[in-house]
C-alpha cells in the first residue's frame, strides 16, 4: 500500500532534489563529451570492457572539469581542484 509523506518527509525530498539533479548532470556530462559511452548497442556486456571505458571516461571529464570548471562546480559555487591538485591524488 502507499503510504503518505509526511510534511518533514516531503521537504526533505524537495531540497535534495536540487542535488540530485546536479549529480545526474554530471553523468550526462560523461556521456556527452566521450560519445563511445552512449554507443549502448555497440558495448557488448562480455565482448567490451565498459568499466575502463566508462572510467577513462570519468577521468578524462574530471580534468576537463579542473580546466574549465563545469555546472556542477558553478551550482554549488565551487572551484574545481587545479590539474596538478587532482593528478596528484591519483
Amino acid at each position: 500500500t502507499w503510504s503518505t509523506v509526511d510534511t518533514e518527509q516531503a521537504l526533505f525530498n524537495r531540497e535534495i532534489s536540487a542535488c540530485r539533479i546536479s549529480v545526474e548532470h554530471g553523468f550526462t556530462h560523461v556521456q556527452n563529451k566521450w560519445m563511445r559511452n552512449a554507443f549502448q548497442h555497440a558495448c557488448r556486456t562480455g565482448f567490451s570492457p565498459l568499466a575502463v571505458y566508462y572510467a577513462s571516461a570519468v577521468l578524462l571529464t574530471n580534468m576537463y572539469t579542473c580546466l574549465r570548471g563545469n555546472q556542477i562546480s558553478k551550482k554549488f559555487d565551487l572551484r574545481p581542484p587545479t590539474l596538478e591538485e587532482y593528478m596528484e591524488d591519483r
